[in-house]
This record gives structure tokens, C-alpha cells and sequence, in this order.
């Protein structure tokens, strides 16, 4: 899915950028100095969707926003504290926390069950290296 949203952005970066520069000098040659509030007004109306609908994403991981976007949040992101904090929320940190306490878990036990202890394990990765 993250190939296919990527994909989609960049189409959408391009053609935005080819109507720009298809569109300018028209609008420069027939408006003059009057097409500058056209784009003043069009970068205006982003501002509130911007703010209403996109999540913050810095201090976040890729499974952190995975998992935001899997909760199906709402379409206006400023109503969840989570979505708009600039750190990243504690139920994220907690929850990648105990995953990694689940993996060292399951390693232990597949420690155990080949007969060898952390020590023997050890020796065994130096020997391989050598």
C-alpha cells in the first residue's frame, strides 16, 4: 500500500506542476499582476485543510502512522490529541515496547529450545567470524 500512495503523490506532484507551469505565463500575460491573489487565494484555502485533516507525523514511525491510519480515524485529525501532538504518544511507545519485549521473549525461548545457553550462543556467533 505505502508503494501505491507513494506512486499516486508523485503523479499527482507532477501533473500539479506541469498545470503551474502550463498555466502562469497565460494568466501573467492576460491578468498581469492581478493573477498573484488567484494563487495567494488558492495556497490560502490549503491552510485549513491542512490543519482540519492531516496528521503530524514528525516523532512518528512508519508503524505508528500504519497504525493510526489502520484505526480508521476520522477525516478531521484536530479532534485527537494523538493525531496532532507534536511527541509522539505514549500508546505507541507502549505498544512498540512490548513488541520488542515479545521478540527478546520468543528468541529465549528459541535459545532454550537449541540446547544452548546466551553464553554458548555468543561463542558460537565469535566462531563464525573467525
Amino acid at each position: 500500500m505505502r508503494t501505491k500512495g507513494a506512486a499516486v503523490a508523485t503523479a499527482t506532484n507532477w501533473i500539479t506542476n506541469f498545470v503551474i507551469v502550463e498555466i502562469t505565463p497565460i494568466g501573467f500575460q492576460n491578468l498581469g499582476w492581478r493573477f498573484w491573489p488567484i494563487w495567494v487565494g488558492t495556497n490560502a484555502l490549503f491552510l485549513p485543510i491542512i490543519y482540519l485533516c492531516y496528521p503530524e507525523t514528525s516523532s512518528r514511525t512508519l508503524e505508528d502512522l500504519d497504525a493510526y491510519f489502520r484505526s480508521d480515524p476520522s477525516l478531521f485529525v484536530f479532534r485527537d490529541k494523538d493525531a496532532i501532538s507534536s511527541t509522539r504518544p505514549l500508546k505507541y511507545i507502549e505498544r512498540e515496547n512490548e513488541e520488542v519485549h515479545r521478540v527478546e521473549e520468543q528468541d529465549v525461548v528459541a535459545g532454550k529450545r537449541s540446547g544452548m545457553d546466551d553464553t554458548e550462543t555468543q561463542h558460537h556467533e565469535v566462531e563464525k567470524l573467525h
